[in-house]
């Protein structure tokens, strides 16, 4: 379901409104425009987003606009800010990290509506400036505090500041931090304010709502509308706020995280914010139990001050809600309400860059103060309450998961949403990018290729008007691929699906249609899917400058050892390595298929002393084993991780010479250090870092069958227990290992197992569930995995891997053979001649029927292209997947799509290869067109193979083969009807 009316599920606005009065001025037929931003807001923190935070106004907004449940940002201020107003990637428009200046080769939304005649203004935090540091951290602090302007330096180059970017008045910070009693970069336009001192009842949220209101006599004095843009600091840390507004929350709280997380994910069932068989409930990914924190009273507080800044925020709305009222031109305005990024995990320390560790007066300011809110304080919301508050999701603010890229947002407009989408909710997916496009189609302005002097790049591929979701059906026509990239942390969302990593760690895959809340990894499951968005990725990610990695290949599946331990220790692979028992021996007892091992976790193990058999670092493997776990003690003491007592057994360890070595499987309990039940779970340590199954996952007093798969192409570890896939985690990159192994212990002769054991199985390369399953049973085919030539990939489905040909088209009824005319445009050429640089070859990539185009001569790979059509198609070094199939409708003739643009699979809205239609034959374009199934045949192409012993000789000239097409350039093999034909190039009547 896309929309949903829930109006009468909102609570309406409380707050008193003023009579109005008549308007200053005729409103205009084009509406004004009003982007409002908070900052760092958790997704559910509004009552009508399933919050407990007072927000009667936005519940007002919610409840005759359209709440849209599926909008993104760009998971942090920076490049959400700069995606919002510029309509490109951030990376594309100078915001490659964080504090960097917008550059001059992108517009602005206020830069292209002011050119259709709007007045534009601001009030706010910028944060798209580049932010220097003095140098020092003396000067430095003195600088934050105020307590000397070294001159009344520019906080940032102020050709940069929101003034020259196309703000007819800007009134806010340029910084990103600040103390919200008395901010530091605080200006108007390019002059600094408050440089001597500051009003004693001075509130930034307070502020930026004043400044909104006052910009509006100016703005409504001729008649014209009005962009305006009112971007909230609140509530980023510090928390800080008004001691009346924390008053309100006082003990709200004190229930915790966990409480507050499934009272909310409730009341968004009811509030119909999420379905729970398509959202289902997450976990808080700090994995921090309330009942465990030692400091309740200290972290309810700090909840208590960033629900206090929320409710400030929304009280100041209100003011400006009223203001346009008052005016008469509420109706007429399309507010837009939304976040920049989720709630903050953020714990940093102060007096360092932006984080100032004293007032004005002088006063040091207290970090992690136990009693936060004042400005004499700089505390944080922690990592416990922001997995909490972004409920239903996962996460936070810096990720590009949906708890730091979702943000709830809300579209008010009485003029132009008609009745019957007020109080709906919308599920379509919608981006920070579409704002721009649907400005400048509100605004009717046109988006300009030039400005002041510099070329100005086009919007992204990806962005689009919203106003179809405002007033027409509602839907999308068609599925979107959107991307995500901030330090480290990416994602790929393509209709459904979506493919996401956190910072140094890998790939997760989740089917949004049935996991929003992405709480379930797929990528095992789905291998091809992950590939074929990791593509995607691959592709955008180069097309924006970023760098990436190169893939690891896939490692063919092969059987290292088998122990069946049959009353003995005897490997029962090919290799027959050996194992030799510790000094304190083991014992033979019943398994579950005959005899097993016991181990009684007192020095007993086995050692596997072959070195080199496997380089962990770039070595796909599964290990699968029986396992007992005797212990069903839970710890109450000695080591500590977490605030959980704990105690680790190994099973199987990679033994090395330095580090702690890498660990495939072992088993922990865990008991909170402050009381409260134990858990029991299967883990693994590869990365540097746990990377564990489910709480639960491992059963004392009971036999288990146990797989752990280790991927480092894909960077995650995979757990089935008992054949079923208990879970896929991602895991950081794995470290470098080619030493043996020891069952039963840790390499450093500590940590040993006490259990049995039986049927342990390692094995090269990705095991499937079916094949899992197999082991488990014992109804596997050893003999299948002896060569290690179980290739991971079907060669069938890269039937042109390899071979060579040449790609025939037709033009004015005569063949047109593509081919490097190795000129100085680098455009592919069409000719009517075969010779050495109409020689072509595929080399395959991990997704099916997908290659990259060589010319065999010159070695220079087809490039990719924008999904802008009739476009010239060059070559060059680099090399640029191609979706290359033969649709039925085509009799055999094949398309050429780049995967770099989506759809690329000939359904409608494919953009492929095409023969320049206008043009003759000799010398033609390759051009970008629509390729759909039997449409336009010039989008498809005839693949002639050829001998390879003929290809590569640069000296080579040969004659076009003598071969008959018809007028749509089908080969024949005679011509036996009368009719037209091209014999060799030329017309031939019969």
């Amino acid at each position: 379901m896309t929309q949903l009316n829930a109006k009468k599920m909102l609570m309406s606005a409380t707050a008193a409104l003023p009579a109005l009065v008549p308007a200053q001025a005729q409103q205009p037929e084009r509406p004004n425009i009003m982007l409002i931003v908070v900052d760092d807001m958790g997704y559910s923190d509004l009552e009508c987003f399933g919050g407990e935070v007072q927000s009667p106004n936005l519940n007002s907004l919610a409840e005759n606009g359209i709440r849209f449940t599926q909008f993104f940002n760009s998971g942090r201020s920076c490049p959400s800010r700069a995606q919002l107003l510029t309509g490109r990637y951030a990376q594309t428009v100078g915001i490659t990290g964080m504090g960097q200046s917008l550059t001059k080769d992108c517009v602005t939304i206020p830069e292209v509506l002011r050119e259709a005649g709007y007045h534009t203004g601001m009030s706010g935090k910028w944060h798209l400036s580049l932010t220097q540091g003095i140098g020092n951290n003396t000067d430095q602090m003195a600088w934050l505090s105020h307590q000397n302007t070294f001159n009344n330096r520019p906080f940032a180059p102020i050709d940069t500041y929101p003034c020259n970017r196309g703000f007819d008045q800007h009134w806010g910070t340029i910084w990103g931090v600040t103390d919200h009693f008395d901010p530091f970069s605080l200006v108007h336009n390019e002059e600094p304010l408050f440089t001597d001192s500051i009003p004693s009842n001075f509130y930034y949220a307070d502020y930026v709502a004043d400044k909104a209101i006052d910009m509006m006599d100016e703005m409504t004095a001729d008649g014209k509308p009005f962009f305006m843009y009112v971007a909230f600091q609140e509530p980023h840390w510090p928390v800080q706020a008004k001691p009346q507004d924390i008053e309100k929350y006082k003990g709200v709280y004190d229930d915790g995280w966990d409480v507050l997380r499934q009272r909310r994910y409730k009341k968004m069932i009811e509030l119909g914010i999420v379905d729970p068989e398509e959202t289902p409930e997450a976990s808080n990914a700090s994995g921090r139990a309330w009942e465990n924190e030692s400091n309740k009273a200290f972290q309810a507080a700090n909840m208590e001050v960033h629900a206090a800044m929320v409710d400030c925020v929304d009280q100041n709305i209100g003011r400006i809600i009223n203001e346009l009222k008052r005016r008469n031109i509420y109706d007429n305005t399309l507010i837009i309400f939304c976040s920049d990024n989720g709630a903050s995990s953020e714990n940093y320390t102060i007096g360092d860059f932006d984080r100032h560790d004293r007032t004005r007066s002088g006063e040091k300011v207290v970090h992690n103060s136990p009693i936060p809110g004042s400005q004499l304080t700089y505390n944080y919301l922690h990592n416990g309450w922001a997995g909490a508050i972004n409920a239903p999701f996962r996460y936070w603010k810096t990720t590009q998961f949906h708890g730091g890229t979702a943000t709830p947002a809300i579209i008010h407009w009485p003029a132009g949403i008609s009745k019957a989408k007020e109080g709906t909710i919308n599920r379509e997916p919608c981006h920070f990018l579409d704002i721009m496009p649907t400005c400048i189609e509100l605004a009717n302005a046109t988006y300009p290729t030039t400005y002041h002097g510099n070329a100005i790049k086009p919007l992204c591929e990806e962005s689009r008007s919203i106003l179809p979701l405002l007033q027409g059906e509602g839907v999308w026509n068609g599925e979107r691929v959107l991307f995500w990239e901030h330090e480290g942390g990416k994602a790929v969302r393509k209709g459904d699906w979506r493919l996401t990593a956190l910072k140094g760690a890998g790939w997760q895959l989740f089917n949004l249609k049935n996991d929003y809340a992405e709480t379930n990894n797929v990528a095992a499951e789905y291998p091809e899917k992950v590939r074929e968005l990791k593509t995607l990725w691959n592709n955008w990610a180069k097309s924006v400058g970023l760098s990436i990695s190169e893939d690891i290949e896939d490692t063919a599946k092969e059987l290292i050892f088998y122990y069946d331990f049959n009353d003995n220790t005897d490997d029962a692979s090919k290799h027959h390595y050996e194992l030799t028992p510790s000094n304190e021996g083991f014992s033979y007892v019943e398994g579950v298929k005959g005899k097993g091992i016991e181990l009684n976790g007192n020095a007993q193990y086995l050692d596997f002393n072959t070195s080199g058999i496997v380089e962990t670092k770039n070595t796909q493997t599964t290990f699968c084993a029986w396992v007992y776990n005797e212990r069903s003690d839970a710890p109450s003491s000695g080591n500590q991780d977490g605030g959980f007592y704990f105690r680790d057994q190994v099973i199987l360890a990679q033994k090395d010479q330095a580090g702690t070595g890498r660990i495939y499987l072992y088993s922990r309990a865990e008991t909170p250090v402050n009381g409260g039940d134990a858990r029991f779970f299967y883990n693994n340590f590869l990365g540097a870092q746990q990377n564990h199954a489910n709480y639960g996952s491992l059963v004392p007093g009971e036999w288990q069958h146990v797989a752990v798969v280790c991927n480092p192409v894909d960077l995650s570890v995979t757990y089935y227990i008992n054949g079923v896939r208990d879970c896929t985690v991602p895991a950081p990159q794995f470290e470098a290992c080619t030493g043996g192994f020891r069952i039963g212990g840790h390499k450093a002769n500590k940590d040993y197992f006490q259990g049995k054991l039986d049927e342990v199985y390692f094995f090269k390369g990705i095991l499937s569930a079916d094949e899992i399953r197999e082991v488990m049973a014992g109804t596997i085919d050893l003999k299948k995995y002896e060569d290690g030539n179980i290739n991971p990939q079907p060669s069938e489905d890269w039937a042109l891997n390899g071979k060579y040909f040449t790609i025939r088209n037709f033009s004015n009824n005569a063949p047109a053979y593509m081919k490097d005319t190795t000129g100085p445009n680098d455009y592919v050429l069409c000719g009517d001649e075969v010779d050495e640089n109409t020689y072509w070859t595929f080399e395959k990539t991990d997704n099916k029927n997908c290659y990259y185009v060589k010319n065999a001569t010159t070695a220079r790979y087809i490039q990719g292209y924008t999904a802008t059509t009739e476009q010239p198609v060059v070559l060059g070094e680099e090399k640029a997947e191609y979706h290359v199939t033969a649709p039925s409708a085509e009799d055999g003739r094949y398309g050429f799509a780049y995967t770099g643009n989506a759809p690329y699979d000939f359904s409608a809205g494919t953009i492929g290869l095409n023969l320049r239609g206008e043009s003759n034959q000799a010398e033609c374009w390759v051009q970008t067109f629509a390729a759909v199934n039997g449409t336009n045949h010039r989008s498809f192409w005839t693949l002639d193979e050829i001998d390879a012993t003929t290809v590569g000789i640069n000296s080579f000239k040969a004659k076009a083969p003598k071969k008959i097409f018809d007028l749509q350039g089908r080969q024949l093999n005679n011509t036996i009807h009368s009719g037209m034909y091209i014999v060799n190039g030329k017309k031939v009547i019969k």
